[in-house]
């Protein structure tokens, strides 16, 4: 077995690890206003089957969406906080595994 086929899981494994115990600190309120447009976003890829390198192309606003759906989807809950710790866990991760599912980073699919 070589060593990129164990360090692989190792990563995985710490990612899901490390995304579990900042999701669960999270949490602090911040209130503020949220800016509304009516500039329609570019479309956005099925959270669900994005890949670290179609999530890396993104623009920051698509990124935050589809990481606000996948928060929804795994605890059924969302907020700004744990979407803004779950953007910085992928954005770490993508650069190592671009061809890693974000689901399964930062949900466990």
């Amino acid at each position: 077995m070589g060593t990129h086929a164990r360090t692989r899981p190792a990563v995985l494994t710490a990612a899901a690890l490390l995304a579990a115990g900042l999701l669960a600190g999270c949490t602090q309120t911040v209130t503020g206003t949220v800016a509304q447009t009516t500039e329609p976003g570019p479309p956005i890829p099925d959270a669900a089957s994005v890949t670290c390198k179609e999530y890396s192309a993104l623009e920051e606003d698509a990124q935050l969406a589809i990481i606000g759906e996948l928060m929804k989807q795994g605890s059924g809950q969302a907020g700004s906080q744990r979407t803004v710790v779950a953007k910085t866990l992928a954005d770490a991760i993508c650069e190592v595994l671009p061809s890693a599912r974000l689901s399964d980073i930062l949900v466990g699919r």
